[in-house]
């Protein structure tokens, strides 16, 4: 090894070798290094050499570290100027890796000395440059640590301990640790430590310092976060970093967002401060409004911008909920801020959502996933809503000031709406966690006390805007269509006072957008019990919103006719009578039904008509014919409650007199001659 070494170096032995290197000619010595890995010799010749040179270390004679410190020096020279010159640009990635690999295992055993003009070193290389590749960012997180496990301490101790040579002291140093040792004054040694600390802490504050004062590349904002994560700083040295990175946040391509807002809640994940959720927030609010300003007169490139920024946002919150779920203390400062402000009064109108923002409230929402803050978010969400529509209804009574407070109650309706129209990557939890706070707070509405605390009109407020909002996310989002239908059918299992307002929306929904219905298939079929179990409003409202799969599938038609066939015969009046009027309803609902072509093709195939003890199927006729056979067999069904009780007879006769007087059923020649005969026959 010590002969290919000193060839490499062109010295005829160690001893030549030795004699140059106590002659002090150390520039020399870094020339020759520095030559032969910028020579034309192969990628593993370089690595055997400087493998080799790192072992001769440990086999020299002469003082080694200095020698050990410029070999460690030229390898991190290569690698900054492989960022800089575009000749040396070219070097393989392989090759510059197995360089950085080797250096940061030997990097500890640096002194302090060495270690911070190797950082001054990257730092007059970085000044020229504004960017660090992957293998500078590997480097520099084990040579900033290094300042505070320095192995030599030797010029920083006798620069401080020369007016106490007369006390008794021990200092030494060896190459893994230094120890001390006093045979008295304690204290001399306690002052001497801190004074060595307060110079390596300030050796780590300038070069941090002067670092964040350079102008950084836009692209390697993300991969210089990520690299000061992996070092250990305290609060000036966090402050340093964060601030650049948030006073740059506004500068940056938005697809670099997230990554660089994850790494600023890693940085500051021991000095949580509210300022850092505030700017975070500012930040993304004047992001937003630039991307609804942008391009007013391309709409598509507006509508593409949106969509990006929306992306960007969603994932910045599940970064956000991550962090929140790692560590509780950061949901904590969010609630903080949040707080700020609802102390705020004009006149006697609450401002406490004049700083609420659309990220904002979805990062509050998001919170609620987390068990320790599902209180907490439902309560702040809840108390917006309340105090916004008590504002409202005294503004509607007071016309002063109205003008000044306007802008601020609307911010909150625009936060919800801007979330609900929202449906990129990242937002789904956001809109299930909105839908949980509005039914939670449409339940609390509906209570006592709210009635109490903020009164009837403005509690009647409150669900006029729940309801609203709920309409909305059924509408536009078909991933929790069945959820609200499930909560529906819970709260009317429950007899909750809030049952009748969510059937109202969702059969008024429904109506408009039948889709729905079919989306949720499954909740309606396995809530047919409950269905016919509520009141007669929500029953007729409820069988109404099921029109579309009651005329356009089969099994869901039959399922019911079932289930009614059963009823009809147990042994309660009440639920005999509701088998009743459900029928009815069917026959109202086929009579007025008007496109029959789906009626033809599904279901008229499953019909099994029995009047007057014959049976009889029926093949796909008129559009009219295929009609009259559902309402035959729905007559036909409730005639079998022409054998119950009196009172459910007389039932049965009077809705079918009703029917009669139905214009679609009194235009309709054939069916009214069999109800006809059915009268008369009873």
């Amino acid at each position: 090894m010590s002969e290919h070494f000193l060839s490499t170096l062109s010295y005829s032995s160690w001893d030549a070798f030795e004699k140059a290197f106590h002659e002090g000619d150390k520039s020399q010595l870094s020339s020759k290094i520095s030559t032969f890995l910028n020579s034309n010799s192969t990628e593993s010749q370089k690595i055997d050499f400087i493998r080799d040179a790192i072992q001769a270390v440990d086999q020299l004679s002469f003082k080694k570290i200095p020698f050990f410190n410029t070999i460690c020096t030229e390898c991190i020279k290569l690698i900054m100027r492989s960022i800089m010159d575009k000749s040396s640009s070219n070097l393989p990635d392989r090759f510059l890796k197995r360089i950085t690999d080797i250096i940061i295992n030997q990097i500890p055993r640096l002194d302090t000395i060495a270690a911070n003009n190797i950082c001054s070193i990257i730092l007059e290389y970085f000044s020229h440059s504004g960017k660090l590749n992957q293998h500078a960012c590997s480097i520099i997180p084990p040579l900033l640590n290094c300042l505070d496990n320095g192995r030599e301490f030797s010029h920083l101790i006798n620069s401080y301990d020369n007016h106490n040579s007369d006390k008794n002291k021990n200092i030494e140093v060896s190459d893994g640790d230094i120890s001390t040792h006093s045979t008295e004054n304690d204290d001399g040694n306690n002052a001497k430590a801190n004074k060595l600390n307060l110079q390596k802490e300030n050796l780590k504050n300038l070069w941090i310092s002067s670092f964040c004062r350079i102008d950084w590349q836009n692209d390697s904002y993300s991969r210089i976060s990520a690299m000061f994560v992996d070092v250990v700083i305290d609060k000036y040295q966090c402050d340093l970093i964060t601030n650049k990175l948030l006073n740059h946040l506004l500068k940056l391509p938005l697809d670099e967002l997230p990554s660089i807002v994850y790494q600023i809640l890693l940085l500051s994940r021991n000095f949580k401060k509210t300022s850092i959720i505030s700017s975070i927030i500012l930040a993304f609010q004047n992001l937003e409004i630039a991307a609804n300003a942008s391009v007013d007169d391309v709409e598509e490139i507006q509508s593409i911008s949106k969509k990006m920024f929306y992306q960007v946002e969603g994932t910045v919150l599940l970064h956000f909920l991550f962090c929140v779920q790692q560590d509780h203390e950061w949901g904590a400062q969010i609630f903080k801020y949040a707080k700020k402000g609802t102390t705020k009064r004009f006149g006697t109108y609450s401002t406490c959502i004049e700083s609420l923002t659309t990220f904002f409230l979805a990062t509050i929402l998001n919170l609620s996933t987390i068990p320790k803050f599902k209180d907490l978010s439902f309560e702040h969400v809840k108390n917006l809503i309340m105090v916004y529509s008590r504002d409202v209804i005294r503004l509607d009574q007071n016309v002063y000031a109205r003008e000044l407070v306007i802008p601020v109650t609307e911010n909150l309706i625009n936060c919800i709406n801007s979330i609900v129209s929202r449906s990129a990557y990242g937002w789904e939890t956001t809109i299930q966690q909105l839908l949980a706070t509005i039914i939670h707070t449409l339940d609390y509405a509906f209570g006592s006390s709210s009635r109490k605390l903020y009164g009837a009109e403005e509690s009647k407020k409150a669900i006029e805007i729940c309801g609203l909002i709920i309409q909305k996310i059924l509408s536009s989002h078909k991933f929790i269509q069945q959820e609200i239908v499930q909560q529906t059918f819970t709260r009317l299992n429950e007899q909750r006072p809030s049952s009748s307002c969510l059937v109202k929306i969702i059969c008024n929904t429904i109506q408009d957008h039948p889709s729905i219905a079919f989306n949720c298939e499954k909740c309606f079929s396995e809530s047919l019990n409950c269905i016919l179990n509520s009141t007669e409003t929500d029953r007729q409202a409820l069988v109404s919103s099921m029109s579309p799969l009651l005329k356009k599938n089969a099994g869901f038609y039959n399922n019911f006719v079932l289930m009614l066939r059963k009823i009809l015969y147990s042994r309660s009046n009440i639920m005999k009578r509701i088998s009743v009027l459900s029928i009815v309803d069917l026959i109202i609902m086929f009579a007025q039904f008007q496109d029959n072509h789906d009626l033809e093709n599904n279901n008229l195939n499953n019909i099994s008509i029995n009047l007057q003890g014959s049976s009889s199927k029926k093949n796909a006729g008129p559009i009219d014919s295929s009609k009259n056979l559902i309402l035959l067999e729905l007559v036909s069904l409730l005639r079998r409650s022409f054998t119950h009780q009196y009172e459910i007879i007389s039932l049965s006769l009077s809705k079918l007199s009703s029917v009669i007087l139905v214009s679609e059923i009194s235009n309709n020649c054939e069916f009214l001659e069999t109800l006809c005969r059915i009268f008369h026959t009873e």
